[in-house]
């Protein structure tokens, strides 16, 4: 997969998400968090023509860490009880490679247990659902890891300037060539060999909701906040989908 180990993990784990990546995915409903993983309950399409056939488990995950990337997905009720499901995650190179084992003896059924997971649910459903959802997981990290590309070679413009707020309003000043030198009133400049300076006149700083208990900000910070915001949105990044630790890198 053309995308980094860590993005894969999180897909690879996040199973809540499945349904909203994977078509072929009916539901996944977290009975019980633990950690990272947790007891979800799973039903998958199977694509038979001309009609699908859902299949359904329970299973108990075990997400993977940085430092060991990969998952365990033990079924835990339904056909498949007993089984193991693992994730291996490796890099290589720019990209991830990843494989999908099955550890199962097959259905406890006398006699004919192994035969039918060797000769109908395991190349008939399970290989088709894993193939699947290996296929989906891919398509869905590298979008994500080509959409981060784009936007960390992007620049983005948030600009408070004393001759125009935002992009429209910079440019507007610099093409009418508007002058905001103004004499010293804030203060008094008498110490100071100059009394004039540039000052925003038009800026109206974000004030806190009615009982918020945060201190008031000085200008400084206000302006700085006021330029971050316009450049995110300029960026048309959302912080909810974001890394914050590399998103302002």
């Amino acid at each position: 997969m053309r995308a980094p180990v860590g993005r894969v993990l999180e897909a690879a784990r996040n199973v809540e998400r499945w349904p909203e990546l994977l078509r072929h995915y009916r539901w996944v409903r977290m009975l019980e968090r633990r950690g990272d993983g947790g007891l979800v309950e799973m039903a998958a399409w199977r694509p038979f023509r001309p009609t699908p056939v859902s299949t359904w488990w329970v299973s108990e995950i075990v997400g993977g860490q940085a430092d060991r990337p990969r998952c365990i997905n033990r079924h835990v009720r339904g056909i498949t009880t007993g089984m193991d499901v693992v994730w291996n995650i490796q890099p290589a190179g720019e990209e991830t490679d990843v494989t999908i084992v099955h550890e199962w003896d097959g259905p406890k059924w006398p006699l004919i247990g192994r035969a039918a997971a060797d000769v109908v649910i395991g190349p008939v459903f399970i290989h088709g659902i894993a193939s699947l959802t290996l296929a989906g997981i891919r398509r869905e990290v590298e979008r994500m890891h080509a959409e981060a590309a784009q936007k960390s070679s992007s620049r983005a413009i948030g600009a408070v300037t004393p001759i125009g707020i935002g992009v429209e309003g910079l440019w507007t000043g610099l093409r009418d060539r508007r002058s905001a030198v103004r004499c010293i009133t804030r203060f008094d400049p008498s110490v100071f060999k100059s009394r004039i300076a540039a000052r925003w006149t038009a800026f109206r700083r974000h004030r806190p909701h009615r009982g918020a208990s945060r201190p008031p900000l000085d200008r400084y910070s206000a302006f700085s906040i006021a330029a971050t915001r316009m450049a995110l949105a300029d960026a048309t990044l959302d912080l909810r989908r974001e890394d914050p630790d590399t998103v302002a890198r």
